[in-house]
């Protein structure tokens, strides 16, 4: 790890638990530039100012550095605002027309943070369950300055207003159809009846109980992981959740959950991540294992590879446009991916590489037949 990385890790671990930096890591040279692309590279800047807040005056940044990160600070407090309202109006809302919505995710966990406002926003997502999902998909549409996105077996996205909204018909897929009916089936022994809540604007909203939660979130983790590129911000996501329900998390179903979902190595080796890089409390994570350093130092390096959802990645770069070139590029990518995967978690990799090639041929499948019917139409 660099002095620059070391440093980041520290202002990052301050800010996370309300702590002071170490401000004899900032005595000598900092490259507060490369500090700073850090910090927007793994959309933390709030979390890094409040670091960077616990130093001293001498140790802190130029003002010009400064006055940039305050003007991202406040962006972020605002968003985070404009989201919390958001979320409750549009629950009350489903809730009024009969539907029973869940938070996943997002502004459900900045509530976990030591400083909730200061938690990099996205969309809000809605559990919406498989029998209300087309009702409320229609009732969504169906209200002024709304725009559907695109839709997948999962969830369906629109844009209401300048928000992102995902209505999910399912939390999340698993990649064979064993762990998937297993993933689905601990879902409905919970939904709808068996959620906490989190207030937001005084309104009580509806999200994940914990155990079931800090599953998920890893499981959404290693998704990007395995997929498009993972950030640190859904790493803090976990350790803040973590440490928020560490006295209510039912270990025993937890540990049964990981075996079943064939998770409970990826979980020890993004645990030594949760504890050794971002400070979690030992005893505040479950079945912590320090073999599996390694593994979390591989993964290290990969997130500051691809960045948050891989948007830094440069494997990426210079996708070609035509279709067949695309999917081809797209194929040298994922075999090139999933050896590196394969070398870190064999299990998990096999079976995304199933589920990658069957879904590959689907997609082709289904582009083909769009196409035929579209030339049938213009013949």
């Amino acid at each position: 790890m660099t002095h620059t990385e070391t440093q980041f890790f520290e202002l990052l671990r301050a800010g996370l638990w309300g702590a002071e930096a170490r401000k004899e890591l900032f005595e000598g040279a900092t490259d507060w530039g490369e500090l700073f692309r850090l910090s927007k590279e793994q959309t933390l800047f709030a979390i890094i100012f409040d670091g960077i807040s616990s130093l001293p005056s001498p140790q802190r940044p130029p003002r010009a550095f400064l006055i940039n990160w305050y003007a991202q600070l406040a962006y972020i407090e605002e968003t985070n605002r404009t989201l919390n309202k958001a979320a409750a109006n549009l629950y009350k809302q489903y809730e009024e027309q009969g539907f029973t919505p869940v938070l996943l995710k997002g502004q459900g966990i900045a509530a976990c943070y030591h400083n909730p406002l200061h938690r990099n926003s996205g969309d809000i997502d809605w559990l919406i369950g498989e029998k209300d999902y087309r009702q409320a998909n229609e009732w969504l549409q169906s209200q002024p300055n709304v725009r559907k996105d695109h839709e997948t077996d999962k969830h369906a996205c629109y844009k209401v207003g300048e928000e992102e909204i995902e209505n999910h018909r399912y939390v999340s897929r698993q990649y064979t159809p064993r762990t998937d009916r297993y993933f689905q089936q601990i879902t409905k022994e919970w939904f709808p009846d068996g959620c906490e809540t989190v207030c937001l604007e005084n309104t009580n909203l509806r999200i994940p109980p914990a155990t079931y939660n800090v599953l998920y979130i890893l499981v959404h983790a290693v998704d990007h992981f395995i997929t498009s590129g993972l950030g640190l911000r859904q790493l803090t996501d976990w350790v803040c959740l973590l440490h928020h329900y560490s006295g209510t998390i039912d270990k025993v179903q937890l540990q049964k959950h990981l075996q079943r979902l064939g998770l409970l190595k990826v979980w020890k080796a993004f645990g030594c991540i949760a504890v050794h890089t971002l400070g979690l409390p030992l005893e505040e994570f479950p079945f912590y294992d320090n073999t599996f350093q390694n593994k979390a130092e591989i993964i290290l390096q990969r997130i500051f590879l691809t960045g948050n959802m891989g948007k830094n990645n440069k494997d990426l770069k210079n996708r070609p446009k035509s279709y067949l070139g695309n999917k081809l590029f797209s194929l040298r990518y994922n075999i090139n991916h999933q050896i590196r995967l394969f070398r870190l978690f064999p299990g998990l990799s096999l079976r995304y590489s199933g589920y990658f090639i069957y879904t590959g041929f689907r997609q082709l499948w289904w582009d083909w037949r769009k196409n035929e019917k579209a030339v049938k139409k213009w013949e």
